[in-house]
């Protein structure tokens, strides 16, 4: 599921509430909220980065989310992690 805060009106009144007085500006952003959960995000960047042909080194890539709820961090590398 994707965070409800991650939606145009979800990000432009979080910076409202930070920024108050800056409705004009916050109106005219685009944020492009991700469609997708995060972990399925994270995977699918992973693997691009590992198939890639410039990328050198591809066993050290590895994938990372920090949850602002519980703040713990969470590692993917494309062989362990991220529970779906």
């Amino acid at each position: 599921m994707v965070n409800p805060e991650l939606t145009n009106e979800g990000i432009r009144q979080l910076l409202l509430r930070e920024h108050p007085g800056h409705e004009e500006l916050a109106n005219r952003l685009e944020f492009h909220p991700m469609q997708k959960p995060l972990q399925d995000r994270v995977r699918e960047d992973v693997a691009w980065l590992k198939e890639h042909p410039f990328v050198l080194h591809k066993e050290n890539i590895t994938g990372w989310i920090y949850d602002v709820d519980t703040k713990k961090v969470r590692e993917y590398n494309g062989r362990v992690g991220l529970p779906g």
